[in-house]
């Protein structure tokens, strides 16, 4: 079973259907296409996987998926879903992107999240789905949340006042003791604010 020429049936016969080509001039397209096709799925440097939503089975792939995954193409090719996916393929595609929990060949759980569209084979539909490793992003999203939190309760214990602008003079930090003790204000209404937006005109000993 080869996908790809369903891409190019689907396109031939769409074009050929609308009279904008006759059958040897879209047969000849109809090759350019499905070679293309294969390039640019195979040559991609994104994972990528062909999915029969019914068999719930991986159909294709690219070495890329391979290489996130670490199993051979001739095997990543004939494997169910439920192997490397936490969450059953849904029933119809999202609108959006999905977050789900696969798994590699060395037992690792890897965040990811995934791109889905679909092909029409005859009356079959399949899934072509991109995965992103989303692993490395959120650690560091978390790395820094977790410093954020620190520096937040450094600051905050200080009895001393103190506050950070940014060039165009906005406040983007400010201590609990330079809020309530000095400013007399709450976080929502200094971050992210110049002293004449709060104050109406900046005081003499703000105004830098």
């Amino acid at each position: 079973f080869n996908w790809i020429s369903a891409l190019n049936l689907n396109t031939s016969s769409l074009l050929t259907n609308a009279g904008l080509l006759t059958g040897e001039i879209c047969s000849n397209l109809g090759c350019a296409l499905e070679s293309l096709a294969s390039q640019v799925f195979h040559d991609s440097p994104m994972v990528s996987l062909i999915v029969d939503p019914e068999l719930e089975q991986i159909i294709d792939s690219n070495p890329a998926a391979s290489k996130l995954y670490g199993y051979p193409h001739s095997q990543m090719s004939h494997m169910n879903w439920s192997k490397v996916s936490d969450i059953a393929l849904p029933a119809s595609l999202p609108s959006t992107p999905s977050i789900a929990r696969h798994t590699t060949s060395s037992g690792d759980r890897i965040l990811v999240e995934l791109f889905c569209h679909s092909i029409i084979q005859g009356k079959r539909t399949l899934y072509i789905i991109t995965v992103r490793d989303i692993s490395a992003q959120l650690k560091a999203e978390l790395e820094l949340d977790i410093q954020h939190n620190l520096n937040n309760q450094i600051i905050n214990n200080l009895n001393c006042g103190i506050y950070v602008k940014d060039l165009s003079g906005r406040y983007i930090i400010a201590n609990d003791t330079f809020l309530m003790k000095i400013l007399g204000k709450t976080a929502d209404e200094v971050i992210g604010h110049t002293d004449s937006e709060i104050f109406g005109s900046a005081p003499p000993c703000l105004a830098v």
